[in-house]
């Protein structure tokens, strides 16, 4: 088992010295261990009593509340099913949620500390890094039962699939890589190197790239077809959840350490624009069919409502304690957005 939850997703200083980082790094990652476990988790009781749950806010969209396992992270969403599933970081689980009651229907044991998942609806599969245990555990959503579990690089963090070619991206933040696995045999096929501790991918079939957000202040570009990079973009500090807007040509970049979401051309690769939103942004969903980027806000509890055409900050939505990743059911507008501290999920009527 893990040491202890982080307070923070992550919590990058200024950057040690080479041979240090990738000790310091995990320590960050499992924050709140040996060292500052107890001032941590001292913290965390503080604000989850001070927030705990969403609330009702039917102005700004919040609808319900939903009781997660312990610490949930990440989050992933099948329209298809009307399904949503919540990595639970602190206790090693999934909960599985039905989208039309919100209600927890199954509880899903995986590895040690699973903090992203996505949905391949091709395969009825959903993939989940367990970051601790540098693993990622394949489930059947038919039957919610873990079939497989894959050994990937160091510190499994993001992950993405391309549906098109049935390939797995998966970003090893603990090794500068990322590993390529086929979805047909669950085999890792290939690794991509990249910059230093990759935490975000993203991944645009239509066009075969995946963006590598890289804590060094980049974003790796992946040719599929070669699993080359092809380029590097600078952006702001610390990136980790991207998404890409395929209506506009967009790549959008949450920038942790600086309060910044980076709008990316993916024509040129270039940065057109730079929108401040709240404090430690981390996740990110875009949502093509209401013109809307969603951004957590780590440290100040709400989620940033960007809208696309402009790329203004729109409205700023209280959510719980430590909103972490975010999910947009395509079918039926929901937001879900997980509040790591409070052990809840806050559904927003998104669109």
């Amino acid at each position: 088992m893990s040491e202890s939850n982080p307070s923070e997703p992550y919590d990058r200083k200024s950057p040690a010295p080479q041979d240090e980082r990738a000790g310091a790094e995990r320590t960050r990652l499992h924050r709140g261990g040996r060292a500052k476990g107890a001032a941590a988790l001292a913290l965390i009781g503080t604000i989850a009593a001070l927030t705990a749950g969403c609330g009702r806010d039917p102005v700004n969209g919040v609808t319900d509340t939903i009781t997660a396992g312990a610490w949930p992270f990440g989050a992933a969403v099948d329209a298809s099913a009307g399904a949503v599933y919540v990595a639970n970081y602190e206790d090693s689980t999934v909960s599985v949620v039905d989208a039309d009651t919100n209600k927890v229907t199954a509880t899903i044991t995986v590895g040690a500390n699973p903090n992203a998942l996505t949905v391949d609806t091709e395969t009825g599969a959903v993939y989940v890094t367990n970051s601790f245990d540098n693993t990622v555990s394949v489930v059947d959503t038919a039957t919610n039962a873990v079939t497989d579990t894959i050994t990937s690089g160091k510190g499994p963090w993001a992950l993405v699939v391309d549906a098109s070619t049935g390939a797995l991206y998966v970003a090893n933040s603990l090794e500068n890589a990322v590993s390529v696995i086929d979805t047909a045999t669950n085999a890792v096929t290939d690794t991509i190197t990249v910059a230093a501790f990759p935490f975000g991918l993203a991944v645009d079939a239509s066009e075969g790239v995946v963006y590598v957000a890289n804590s060094d202040g980049t974003v790796s570009v992946v040719d599929t077809a070669t699993n080359q990079v092809t380029d590097t973009m600078t952006v702001g500090q610390s990136p980790t959840g991207m998404a890409v807007d395929t209506e506009t040509g967009t790549v959008y970049v949450a920038n942790y350490d600086d309060g910044t979401v980076s709008v990316v051309d993916t024509d040129t690769n270039e940065v057109t624009a730079t929108i401040r939103v709240g404090s430690a942004p981390f996740g990110l969903a875009v949502d093509e069919s209401a013109g809307a980027v969603y951004v957590t806000n780590t440290r100040d509890g709400t989620v940033s409502v960007i809208d696309t055409e402009t790329n203004e900050v729109t409205a700023t939505i209280a959510v719980g304690a430590n909103p972490n990743a975010l999910a947009v059911d395509t079918k039926t507008g929901a937001l879900y957005v997980t509040n790591s501290a409070d052990g809840t999920v806050c559904v927003l009527r998104a669109s």
